[in-house]
């Protein structure tokens, strides 16, 4: 989303660098595509406006990178969304 965190860059950032650093270990195929969105304020905003993009892009797939404690609540807002 887009709160800062205490090192000055938005939660959407930290993840997004956290899952490059991943990125080597997952088992993805092809090349990701890295979709930042941090302007929302919300689960649910970050879900809409993710999957706005995703629409536009039309990506078929998609890995939710968040963390352990919004992992649940993030997925059934995506699913909802």
């Amino acid at each position: 989303g887009g709160g800062r965190g205490g090192m000055g860059i938005s939660e959407a950032e930290a993840m997004l660098r956290y899952a490059r650093k991943l990125n080597k270990t997952l088992p993805l195929e092809g090349d990701p595509i890295w979709i930042l969105e941090d302007q929302s304020t919300s689960t649910r905003t970050n879900a809409v406006n993710s999957l706005r993009l995703i629409h536009q892009m039309n990506l078929q797939s998609l890995v939710l990178v968040t963390s352990p404690f919004h992992q649940f609540r993030a997925a059934k807002t995506f699913e909802i969304a």
